[in-house]
């Protein structure tokens, strides 16, 4: 960001200061609120830093972020990357050889490469996942296909292994009251069979954002307002807020940094909100700004 010679050059960035109501909508108790804070430090590149880390200070799935199998390339989760259980792994593939580069130097990218090895992830198709081994490793990584065909919300369920492979974490909710106020509950322990069951059981629906914008990126985009944080052991990353709901009915679903709309409809969604409000405890969330340091 620039800044004219007489601003003050500051960034600010969110936390969470949330405020527990640990209450149901199905109880009769009094509600009991608790405040704690939880500061969440901006980036280094957000306060100016320009540090790079030399190669010899990476680890392996720092180094070789991409993969190339079958003629497609394949990246892993980055930060939100772990290791995948061996239980999940299916059988050898192939052997690649990934390369990458160190920014470190005057100027120059030297290229590096390093021996790996491509498996399987159990029902799971190769063409959208697949697990990767790296030479003298015994630690398997997801790592994915970027163009992966999933046209329907059957080929998630098909492809993907939906129902089994997407975990739910938490979920926010985000409204304006009578005046005009924005509210924002988090609800956690809810059934994840009931986000299958109301919300993605019409699995003939059909992708409608085909990355140039056939849908418009205000028709669908506009007015999310309920967004999941799932994770997944069996693709190999943490949490990510993946899946979101907008007050037009639409349903995004995020595989790999690209987005898949369907229109699952107004009424299911509505009532899965009735559902969370119903039978969920829930959290108050607010959100206040911090600068970075001086």
């Amino acid at each position: 960001m620039h800044y004219n010679d007489g601003m003050k050059k500051q960034y600010f960035k969110r936390i969470l200061v949330t405020l527990f109501s640990v209450l149901s909508i199905t109880s009769c108790n009094s509600t009991s609120i608790e405040e704690e804070r939880l500061y969440i430090k901006p980036l280094d590149h957000e306060c100016g830093s320009t540090e790079i880390i030399c190669f010899e200070n990476k680890s392996l799935t720092e180094k070789y972020i991409y993969v190339t199998y079958n003629d497609n390339e394949y990246q892993h989760a980055r930060k939100h990357l772990k290791e995948i259980s061996q239980s999940f792994i299916g059988e050898k593939l192939d052997d690649v050889v990934v390369w990458s580069y160190d920014e470190c130097g005057h100027y120059t990218k030297e290229e590096t490469y390093y021996d790996a090895e491509v498996f399987s992830i159990k029902k799971i198709s190769s063409d959208c996942a697949i697990a990767l081994r790296f030479k003298n490793d015994d630690k398997y990584y997801g790592y994915y296909n970027f163009k992966a065909n999933l046209d329907t919300l059957n080929d998630f369920y098909s492809k993907l292994d939906f129902i089994n492979s997407y975990s739910f974490s938490y979920v926010f909710h985000t409204f304006k009251d009578k005046e005009g106020n924005e509210k924002i509950y988090r609800f956690d322990d809810f059934d994840d069979n009931i986000v299958f069951q109301t919300l993605f059981n019409d699995k003939e629906l059909v992708n409608q954002w085909d990355g140039i914008g056939q849908l418009s990126a205000s028709e669908y985009n506009q007015g999310r307002f309920v967004t999941f944080y799932t994770y997944s052991d069996v693709l190999g990353h943490n949490e990510q807020s993946l899946v979101h709901l907008t007050n037009r009915g639409y349903a995004i679903i995020f595989f790999h940094y690209h987005s898949y709309v369907f229109k699952i409809g107004q009424p299911k969604i509505d009532q899965f909100i009735n559902y969370l409000y119903q039978n969920v405890n829930k959290t108050r969330v607010e959100f206040v700004y911090i600068a970075c340091a001086e």
